[in-house]
């Protein structure tokens, strides 16, 4: 059921955005699109794929040395 947006709603998304930060990039469309499709395949969000790959890269660098 879709209703209206509260103020109490507005309150808590707020609060809980300024514990976030924010990361922007740009890509090819054609890169977006095929990590879109890498992530849908995989079940999981654009966020949680990009998020993982960040993290598996930082382990395997931090193995290396």
């Amino acid at each position: 059921m879709a209703g209206k947006y509260t103020e109490a709603q507005k309150k808590a998304t707020t609060e809980y955005l300024k514990k976030l930060s924010s990361i922007s990039i740009r890509v090819k469309p054609e890169e977006a699109e095929m990590y879109k499709n890498a992530a849908k395949q995989a079940g999981i969000s654009l966020r949680e794929f990009i998020i993982t790959a960040m993290n598996e890269k930082i382990e395997k660098m931090q193995e290396d040395t």
